[in-house]
C-alpha cells in the first residue's frame, strides 16, 4: 500500500470549461456540460492509451483535476491525448446545442504530490490550475474557432514536448501572471493541427461569403512572418505572426475634457492590464465599444499593426466580423463607409457594400479596425483632425440602423495632440517591453534560429545582454534590429564591456548601411564599400536634419526631396506621376530599405502621399550630431593655417545651413552625442575645433554673402531666429570642444565680455523658442567672475549638477574688487525708479517677467529699495528688500538660515537706520523690517544675537518717527538682559 506521507510524482493534468457559470447556462445545462466534459474526457484518455481508472481523479466543479501515475509515458499527453480529446469534444458539440455545448482549457504539468487524509496538494498542483486560469490561454481560446486550448509549463514543453513526435514549433510561449505566480508556459491549439486534406478531419464546408473570405484571409497572416525586416541573412528565419507574437502590457483610460494622452505625465497612477488579449475580448462583448472608437496608442515600432493583425486572426468568426482597414492603402478623401467597403475589396477582390457585408455575418458583431491614422493625420494633413468623431457618428449611425459595430483605432502617440477625441473614447496605450517579455521574444527568436546561428559557431542573442540596451530593447522592432545586428559575428556579445550609447548607435547604422549597399552592389571593392556606406550615411544625416530643422518627429517626402536635391546638389527633382512604376524619388532613395525608419503613406487625389520619421527618435539625434562633426572635420584642415584663415571661415556654407534654424541644445540627445564624438578626437583636433567656432562665431551674426545653398529653407525663418540659432550652436560646439570658455575668448573685441554675452543672451531667449532657450541654458553652465576689474564670465558644458550660486551684486553693478568707495556700507543705484521696471517689463510682454514683477510689486511700491543693498563685514551686498523677504519667510525654514536671514536683516536696518544717502522715504521699510524682527525675536523665533546690530542705532532722525522710535524702544528691551522669550537659542 502507498505511503502517503511519501510525496510521489505525477503527470498533472488540469482541465475547465469556458465560459461554465455564463448566466445564459441554467442548471440543466450545467448538469449536460458536465456529463460531456466526463465522457469526452474518458475516451479521449482511452484513444490515448491512459488508463482512466489507473488515475485519481478530483471533481472542481467546472473542471476536473487529473493525476496520472508515473509510469504512464509522459508523450501520450502530447501526441496522442489532445487530438483524442478534440475529437470528442467536436462528437459532443454535434449532437448538443447552444449551452450545452463544450470548449475546454487544458494544462499539462507534472511534480511531486504529496496525499493526505483530505485530498491531495503540492506545489506543482497550484502551477497547473495558475496555468489553466491564465489570461493568455483564456484570450488564446477566446479568439480560436476550436473546442480545445492547452497550456503546458515550461518544465513540460523543455522536458517532454521538445522531445515528442509533434513539431515543438506549434507550442507558442507566453507569460503568465495569476496571483503570486509569475512564470512562462506554451500554448498549444490542436484545432489547428488538421490540415484539409488530413483524413481524420472532416472536410471543410466551402467558403461562400465574404466574412468567410475575409477570415482565411487575417488567419493565413499567422504563418507570415510577423514584421517585414527586409532581406535578412538567408539562414536566419523572423518568427510568425502566430507563434512569435508575445502580448503587450497596456494601459486603459476613458477620454474626458482634460484628457491629454500624448503627454507622457497624463497616464501616471493609470494601472496596467497585464495582457491585452484578455482585455479586447472582455472589451468588445461591452455596450462602450458600441458608441465611441477605442483609441490604440504606441511608439513606432511598439506592435500597434502586429496586434490588429492578431486581433483580426484570433476573433471567432462566429460572434465577430473583423474588418482590417489599412488606411495608407485606402483613398483619404472617400467617407468612412466607402474606405471599408475598399479595403474589404482589396483584402478579398469582392465588391461588396457594407450593408450587404453586415447582413451576411450572420449576426456576428463587426470590428473595424482602421490602422493608421497617424499616416492619415501626417500624410494627409489637418483635414483630418476630425475624423475620430467622424467614426463616433458612423457608430451612432450604424446603431441606428440595427447594425452596432465596434471600431479600433491606431495611431503614434505623438500625433494625438492634434486630433479630436470623442468624449467617452476608451484609449489603450501599449508599454514597452519589461525584461519577462524581452525574455520572452529572445526565447521564441532562439527557438526558430539557434540552430542555424550554431552552424556558424553563433549564439542567439540573450536576454541579459539585450537588456543593457533596455531603451532599444523595449520596442519590438528595435528588439529584432538588435538580433539581427548581435546575429553577425555575435558583435554583442563578444565585446569585452557594454558599448557605450554613441558607439552602439554608430555600429548599429553603419552596419545597416553596409548590409543595404551590399544588396544593391554586392561585388563593390572594400574601399569603394565604404564610400558607399559612408555616402548612404550622410544621406541619412540630412533625412535627420530634415526632421530636426523643421522641428518635428517626422517629413513628409517633398520636403526630403527638397532638402536632399539643395544639399547634395542633385538638381530639382521631377515630378512623380505616383504610378507604381514611376522612378524613385530621392527620399525612397535616401531611405532605402532601413527598417529603422518609418514610412507613413496615405492615398489622395489619385496620388501617394508619404511621410517618414526614424522608428527611435534617438537615431535621428545621432546622425545631426555625426553630420555635424563630419562637416567641421573636413573645415578643420583649413584652419591649421590661422594667418590665412578667411574671416567668414573655411567655407562654411553646408554647417551654416544645417546649424541656422534649430538649437542643437533643444534636443539633450545631440548635445550628449556631440560631446562623445568630440571626446574622441585628438587632443589637437579639439583644440583646432574650438578655434575654428570662435572664429566662426566672431561673425555670426553679420549679414552673410549668397550661396549655392541659399535655397535651403526647412522652415521659414526671420534673419534674426537663423542668427540666434547659428550663433547659439557655435558656442555650444565651441564649449564643447574646450571644455571651458571665458566671455573674452567668445567676444575678444569688446571690453566687456559680459555685457557682450548678455546681449547675444538676449537675442537668443527671444528667437530660439522655448525649447531652444531652455535647453541652452540647460547645457551650459555660467559662473560671474572678475578678470582683474573687469567683468568676466566662464562657461563649461553643465553635466546636470550646476546650481547657480548666490548673485554677486557687486558684479551686477559693475564694482570691482577693491573699490573701496563704491563698496560703502551702503550703495543706492541713484538712476534706480520702480516705475522704469514695471514700463520695461509691460512693454516687453515676456512671461517670466510678468511673473517676476507681479510677485515683487507688492514690496517694490511701499518700499522702493531694489535699487538699494548694503555690504557686509564680510564683503558680502546683501539687497534691502531681499533681507527683508527672506526675514518674513523664515519662520518657515530650519536650521541655520533662519538665524543668518534674521541676521542680514538686522545689519541691513542698522545700516539704513544711519546712512546719511538714505532718505526718510525708507522709514517706511525701516518700520516693516523692525516689525519683523521683533515680531520673531518675542515669539521666540530669533535669537538675541541676531538682533544684536540693531544695538548701534543711535538717536537722530529715525526716532522722531513715533512708530519708529516704539519699535526701537521695544528692541532695546529684548536687547537687555532681562527681556522675556529671549533665551538666545534662536529656535
Amino acid at each position: 500500500m502507498e505511503d502517503r506521507r511519501l510525496a510521489v510524482h505525477r503527470t498533472i493534468v488540469v482541465v475547465d470549461v469556458e465560459g461554465f457559470g455564463d448566466r445564459r447556462r441554467t442548471n440543466r445545462h450545467q448538469v449536460a456540460v458536465r456529463e460531456g466534459l466526463y465522457g469526452a474526457m474518458q475516451e479521449a484518455f482511452r484513444r490515448a492509451g491512459v488508463p482512466w481508472d489507473g488515475c485519481g481523479v478530483e471533481d472542481r466543479g467546472d473542471g476536473v483535476l487529473i493525476l496520472v501515475p508515473a509510469e504512464v509515458p509522459k508523450s501520450l499527453f502530447v501526441e496522442s491525448l489532445p487530438s483524442a480529446l478534440a475529437t470528442a469534444l467536436h462528437a459532443h458539440n454535434d449532437a448538443h446545442t447552444g449551452q450545452e455545448r463544450i470548449r475546454l482549457r487544458m494544462a499539462l504539468h507534472a511534480g511531486e504530490v504529496n496525499y493526505d487524509d483530505h485530498g491531495v496538494t503540492a506545489a506543482s498542483i497550484n502551477l497547473a490550475f495558475r496555468l489553466v486560469d491564465s489570461d493568455g490561454l483564456k484570450a488564446a481560446l477566446a479568439g480560436s474557432s476550436g473546442v480545445l486550448a492547452i497550456i503546458a509549463s515550461s518544465w513540460f514543453f523543455e522536458e517532454v514536448v521538445r522531445h515528442s513526435a509533434i513539431d515543438p514549433a506549434a507550442y507558442r510561449p507566453v507569460r503568465v501572471h495569476v496571483k503570486e505566480t509569475s512564470t512562462s508556459g506554451w500554448i498549444f491549439l490542436p484545432d489547428r493541427m488538421h490540415e484539409p486534406d488530413d483524413p481524420a478531419r472532416e472536410r471543410r464546408p466551402a467558403v461562400t461569403s465574404v466574412p468567410d473570405r475575409l477570415a482565411l484571409v487575417y488567419r493565413a497572416a499567422l504563418n507570415r512572418p510577423i514584421t517585414p525586416a527586409g532581406e535578412i541573412p538567408a539562414e536566419l528565419q523572423i518568427p510568425t505572426l502566430g507563434e512569435g507574437y508575445i502580448d503587450h502590457r497596456i494601459r486603459v483610460a476613458e477620454v474626458g475634457a482634460s484628457a491629454a494622452p500624448s503627454r507622457e505625465s497624463w497616464w501616471h497612477g493609470i494601472p496596467l492590464y497585464g495582457e491585452s488579449e484578455n482585455f479586447f475580448a472582455e472589451y468588445l462583448t461591452s455596450p462602450k465599444a458600441l458608441a465611441a472608437p477605442l483609441i490604440l496608442l504606441g511608439q513606432p515600432g511598439s506592435g500597434k499593426s502586429v496586434l490588429t493583425k492578431k486581433l483580426a486572426a484570433r476573433l471567432p468568426s462566429r460572434r465577430f466580423l473583423p474588418v482590417r482597414v489599412e488606411l495608407r492603402q485606402v483613398p483619404a478623401e472617400i467617407d468612412l463607409q466607402d474606405q471599408i467597403e475598399f479595403a474589404v475589396r482589396h483584402v478579398t477582390g469582392e465588391r461588396v457594400p457594407w450593408p450587404k457585408l453586415v447582413e451576411s455575418a450572420n449576426g456576428a458583431l463587426p470590428v473595424v479596425i482602421l490602422d493608421g491614422f497617424d499616416e492619415l493625420l501626417q500624410a494627409g494633413g489637418t483635414a483630418h483632425l476630425d475624423f475620430l468623431p467622424r467614426v463616433q457618428a458612423f457608430q451612432e449611425r450604424e446603431s441606428d440602423m440595427a447594425r452596432p459595430l465596434a471600431v479600433i483605432v491606431t495611431s503614434r502617440i505623438a500625433v494625438m495632440d492634434y486630433a479630436l477625441i470623442p468624449h467617452g473614447s476608451v484609449v489603450v496605450r501599449l508599454e514597452p517591453f519589461d525584461k519577462d517579455q524581452i525574455a520572452a521574444w529572445l526565447e521564441v527568436w532562439q527557438r526558430f534560429n539557434s540552430a542555424p546561428l550554431a552552424r556558424r559557431g553563433m549564439r542567439p542573442l540573450p536576454a541579459s545582454m539585450a537588456l543593457t540596451y533596455k531603451e532599444l530593447a523595449e520596442q519590438p522592432l528595435l528588439l529584432l534590429m538588435l538580433a539581427l545586428y548581435d546575429a553577425d559575428a555575435n558583435v554583442l556579445q563578444r565585446r569585452s564591456a557594454e558599448l557605450g550609447q554613441t558607439e552602439l548607435y554608430g555600429r548599429l547604422l553603419y552596419e545597416f548601411a553596409r548590409r543595404e549597399i551590399r544588396k544593391r552592389a554586392s561585388s563593390l571593392a572594400e574601399a569603394d564599400l565604404e564610400s558607399a556606406v559612408e555616402a548612404e550615411l550622410h544621406r541619412l544625416s540630412i533625412v535627420a536634419f530634415a526632421m530636426f530643422n523643421r522641428r518635428s518627429q517626422w517629413a513628409s517626402g517633398a520636403d526630403l526631396d527638397s532638402d536632399l536635391s539643395i544639399l547634395l546638389h542633385t538638381g530639382e527633382q521631377r515630378p512623380r506621376s505616383g504610378g507604381p512604376h514611376a522612378p524613385l524619388t530621392s527620399a525612397q532613395q535616401a531611405i532605402g530599405g532601413f527598417f529603422f525608419i518609418h514610412e507613413s503613406q496615405a492615398i489622395r487625389d489619385n496620388g501617394r502621399l508619404h511621410t517618414y520619421e526614424f522608428l527611435h527618435a534617438t537615431f535621428g539625434e545621432f546622425l545631426v550630431a555625426r553630420l555635424v562633426i563630419r562637416v567641421l572635420a573636413g573645415m578643420l584642415p583649413r584652419q591649421q593655417d590661422a594667418g590665412t584663415f578667411p574671416p567668414h571661415g573655411a567655407d562654411d556654407g553646408l554647417l551654416h545651413a544645417l546649424l541656422s534654424f534649430a538649437a542643437l541644445a533643444s534636443r539633450g540627445p545631440i548635445v550628449g552625442f556631440l560631446a562623445d564624438l568630440i571626446g574622441q578626437m585628438e587632443t589637437g583636433q579639439r583644440g583646432a575645433l574650438a578655434q575654428l567656432t570662435l572664429r566662426l562665431h566672431a561673425r555670426a551674426l553679420y549679414a552673410r554673402a549668397e550661396s549655392n545653398l541659399s535655397g535651403y529653407e526647412p522652415l521659414a525663418l526671420t534673419v534674426t531666429a537663423r542668427h540666434a540659432a547659428w550663433s547659439a550652436n557655435l558656442v555650444v560646439l565651441a564649449v564643447l570642444a574646450a571644455g571651458e570658455m571665458t566671455g573674452a575668448q567668445l567676444f575678444p573685441d569688446d571690453p566687456d565680455p559680459a555685457w557682450a554675452w548678455r546681449n547675444e543672451a538676449m537675442i537668443w531667449r527671444s528667437q530660439l523658442g522655448g525649447q531652444g532657450w531652455q535647453g541652452l541654458h540647460a547645457t551650459i553652465a555660467l559662473e560671474r567672475v572678475w578678470d582683474g576689474k573687469r567683468r568676466e564670465i566662464r562657461v563649461w558644458r553643465n553635466d546636470g549638477t550646476f546650481v547657480p550660486p548666490a548673485l554677486d551684486l557687486h558684479w551686477t553693478y559693475r564694482i570691482p574688487p577693491g573699490s573701496h568707495t563704491d563698496r560703502s556700507r551702503v550703495y543706492v543705484d541713484q538712476y534706480y525708479r520702480s516705475s522704469i521696471p514695471h514700463r520695461k517689463i509691460n512693454f516687453a510682454c515676456n512671461l517670466s517677467e510678468d511673473v517676476m514683477n507681479s510677485s515683487l510689486h507688492p514690496i517694490d511700491s511701499p518700499f522702493p529699495l531694489v535699487g538699494v543693498f548694503v555690504t557686509l563685514d564680510t564683503g558680502r551686498a546683501v539687497q534691502a528688500a531681499h533681507a527683508l523677504l527672506q526675514a518674513i519667510a523664515a519662520p518657515y525654514e530650519d536650521g541655520p538660515s533662519r538665524a543668518a536671514s534674521y541676521l542680514d536683516l538686522a545689519h541691513v536696518v542698522c545700516e539704513l537706520a544711519q546712512a546719511a544717502t538714505v532718505k526718510r522715504e525708507y522709514d517706511t521699510y525701516l518700520k516693516a523690517a523692525l516689525a519683523v524682527l521683533v515680531s520673531a525675536a518675542e515669539g521666540n523665533l530669533a535669537s538675541r544675537e541676531s538682533l544684536q546690530p540693531l544695538a548701534r542705532i543711535t538717536g537722530g532722525s529715525i526716532r522722531a518717527d513715533p512708530q519708529l522710535a516704539e519699535l526701537l524702544i521695544r528692541v532695546d528691551v529684548l536687547l537687555s538682559d532681562h527681556a522675556p522669550g529671549t533665551s538666545g537659542n534662536g529656535t
